[in-house]
């Protein structure tokens, strides 16, 4: 990994094994609300489904983007994860939990 502070990989769906990427080279994040590349030196985090705070935290921030007049395509957007998010805890209830 170039950079061993981030605690994810990219896994091959099928074997299960870390991918590899050539020397050099990286995989960008896209925000696809922006549509803009997420710079690769800028930190983030992932609020997960499972993640038992999830929902509380996902609203708070909802909140506070409101307090701070951010644009109506991103409560569209934090709206719609805030939906996904619930959809699969009620299908998954056993797999809600405290963050890793």
């Amino acid at each position: 990994m170039k950079d061993a502070k981030y605690r994810f990989a990219l896994i091959d769906r099928e074997s299960g094994d870390e991918m590899r990427l050539p020397e050099g080279s990286f995989i960008a994040l896209l925000n696809k609300t922006s549509g803009k590349i997420i710079p690769e030196d800028e930190p983030g985090f992932i609020i997960r489904g499972r993640d038992i705070i999830a929902p509380e935290a996902i609203k708070h921030y909802i909140a506070r983007a409101k307090v701070y007049g951010c644009k109506d395509i991103l409560f569209a957007t934090v709206n719609e994860q805030l939906n996904d998010v619930e959809i699969w805890r009620n299908k998954n209830p056993v797999q809600v939990r405290n963050p890793d």
